[in-house]
């Protein structure tokens, strides 16, 4: 097993996937929401809170895409902390 590959593939993979979380959160904020209510009578109310309905839930999945990846990152960096270390060192220093 070459550890030197292995701390590589490690590492790249846990920065794609906390650049994917802060993506999917970054697209999470920037998800828009209905303007609010004008004064007076409402031509339709469900038109309206259907639309606040799609807006939160989108933004609930990309959250939850988001909070998977940043697990997944988080999971690969434990496992380069438990993991060897990889140290290349050339004879005579």
């Amino acid at each position: 097993m070459q550890t030197c590959a292995t701390v590589a593939a490690l590492q790249v993979s846990s920065a794609v996937a906390a650049i994917a979380a802060a993506s999917f959160w970054l697209w999470s904020a920037l998800t828009p929401v209905p303007k609010r209510l004008r004064p007076g009578p409402a031509p339709n109310l469900f038109d309206i809170f259907d639309g606040i309905h799609v807006s939160l839930a989108r933004q609930s999945r990309r959250s939850a895409v988001a909070a998977g990846a940043a697990a997944i990152s988080a999971a690969l960096q434990a496992v380069l902390i438990f993991g060897p270390a990889c140290i290349t060192m050339t004879w005579p220093f």
